[in-house]
């Protein structure tokens, strides 16, 4: 049924623009809004290197289905620390924590082989949902599993919309960690895939929030100046901060990215990076890597091309 028929809460949705319906069973008004499948203590957990969407989606789809969150198996980034601390949300476990032996998995803004962290039992995944293409190197199950792919900005938006669907209470504390990882995902809802559906989530998560467009705005700085504090980091680490593998036909391509508002830095460090990209490259026996640094306050990026290869 259209959106505008859900029940108003708290926490409702905007009503959707008519090329970005929410995805429903039908449309006759008959038809009961779909509750969430039942997932008990399932693990949601996002790609390795995981970014701020990445966790705080699994958060959030852990708080929607009744499950675990989880993380990638290396450290949160400063980012991501920063607004869990912001918001009193503990840092989830890494998805190889002996408490979640023998669990099931849902996958969270990725459906990536490569990029599932060790720990995950694919065998036992019951449900993925994600905002990226599907490629050569996505995951393949033996049995049905629950999906949700749709091309948004973020994975969060997609979480966030899930509970309105369903008709769900969006808990207070999880609204602003949906906003915050759109707001991320989306560089302040200005990136080129920022769709109505993430500027209306962001919008709603905000009022369930209690936040008004000032203090938004302030957590979004905050956010910047976090995501672009890469001091005492080596070049390694940096090019692995935010970090993806790709097939690509017969190539495997690696992809790392910084989101920064002090790009100068990476230029004069650019040898060095090239170094540590060139060594990861061996290092995985990939056929090209690349190395992204996007200004988020002029909306341009630079782009490492470390040899011939890549060229």
């Amino acid at each position: 049924r259209p959106l505008s028929a859900v029940p108003a809460a708290s926490s409702e949705p905007p009503a959707p623009l008519a090329a970005d319906r929410l995805a429903t069973p039908c449309e006759r008004a008959d038809v009961p809004v779909a509750r969430p499948p039942a997932f008990p203590h399932t693990v949601f957990v996002g790609h390795n290197n995981c970014d701020t969407d990445s966790v705080m989606a699994a958060i959030g789809a852990a708080a929607l289905y009744n499950g675990h969150p989880a993380r990638c198996n290396q450290a949160v980034n400063a980012e991501t620390r920063y607004l869990l601390d912001r918001f009193g949300e503990p840092v989830p476990p890494p998805a190889n924590d002996p408490r979640f032996v023998g669990k099931n998995w849902g996958l969270v803004d990725t459906a990536e082989l490569a990029q599932v962290p060790a720990g995950v039992v694919l065998g036992r995944l019951v449900a993925v949902v994600d905002h990226h293409g599907l490629g050569a190197d996505s995951v393949s199950t033996a049995h049905p599993v629950h999906i949700d792919m749709r091309p948004w900005g973020s994975c969060a938006t997609i979480v966030a919309y899930k509970f309105w669907e369903a008709s769900e209470p969006l808990p207070r504390k999880v609204a602003p960690l949906l906003m915050a990882a759109i707001l991320s995902d989306t560089l302040n809802l200005r990136s080129p895939t920022t769709t109505p559906a993430d500027r209306y989530a962001a919008k709603h998560l905000a009022k369930v929030s209690g936040m008004n467009a000032t203090e938004v705005q302030d957590l979004v700085r905050g956010m910047f100046r976090a995501k672009s504090d890469v001091s005492g980091l080596t070049p390694a680490q940096v090019i692995s901060l935010d970090y993806k593998e790709y097939a690509m036909g017969a190539h495997r391509v690696g992809w790392g990215t910084a989101e920064t508002v002090s790009p100068r830095q990476y230029v004069d460090q650019a040898p060095a990076l090239n170094d540590a990209l060139r060594a990861h490259r061996r290092r995985r026996g990939l056929d090209a890597i690349f190395f992204s640094a996007v200004d988020v306050l002029r909306m341009r990026s630079l782009l490492l091309v470390p040899s011939p290869a890549e060229q």
